[in-house]
């Protein structure tokens, strides 16, 4: 699973994917300019999508989100430092928050950003796994991934240029994202790719390579 953690004002880790609250609560408030106590009281129902189904759903803590992955200690998780809060309060303060939490989880999760800075922090600690995330192929970016080193690279598959076969040839393992064609995806794992992120894994579980893969438990 893949999760996106930001920081409140009062530097408190959360799951959010977006920089603001419009799209998940209707508010037009960014999650660095409130504190955990104002943020946990706003329903984030994603009512323009789901009506009143979800009212009672708050944003989830990463404490919260470490708990339940503690329940399920064969199950792994990319936990990806959205670059919003590291802008706001800098790659220190955030590790500064988010690693203790994460410790007790360390051997289930791999921390990812597209901040070349954090990841490159992480990997030359060694404790940690790491996934740089980018949205451009290019030979700046190949030298980079040799350079940083990550144990997972994520990228737009649409980035890729046609025929590219190279997925064996860096010591990380390839994630492409976001692919919604089953068939598109087969290709890409019959080429040597072992990650795929997608919006519609009930299509993907219609395909055998991935029926038969473990994924649809």
């Amino acid at each position: 699973m893949e999760c996106d953690v930001q920081l409140t004002k009062d530097k408190v880790p959360v799951l959010m994917h977006d920089r603001d609250l419009l799209r998940a609560a209707g508010v037009a408030a960014k999650v660095h300019e409130l504190n955990y106590a104002e943020l946990k009281k706003i329903p984030t129902s994603y009512s323009d999508k789901f009506a009143d189904k979800f009212t009672d759903e708050k944003i989830c803590s990463l404490d919260e989100f470490v708990e339940c992955l503690q329940q399920w200690p064969g199950r792994a998780a990319f936990i990806e430092v959205k670059r919003s809060s590291i802008r706001e309060f800098g790659v220190d303060v955030v590790l500064q928050e988010i690693l203790p939490i994460l410790s007790t989880v360390r051997d289930q999760v791999a921390i990812i950003s597209f901040n070349e800075d954090i990841i490159r922090q992480l990997t030359s600690a060694g404790h940690w796994k790491t996934g740089w995330i980018t949205e451009e192929w290019s030979d700046e970016n190949r030298r980079k991934l040799v350079e940083i080193s990550p144990d997972y690279f994520f990228i737009d598959y649409q980035c890729l240029p046609a025929g590219f076969t190279d997925f064996q040839k860096s010591s990380c393992s390839w994630v492409l994202y976001e692919i919604d064609d089953p068939e598109i995806a087969d290709k890409f794992v019959q080429k040597g790719v072992r990650f795929i992120e997608t919006n519609d894994i009930g299509a993907m579980l219609q395909v055998d390579t991935f029926l038969n893969s473990g994924c649809s438990q």
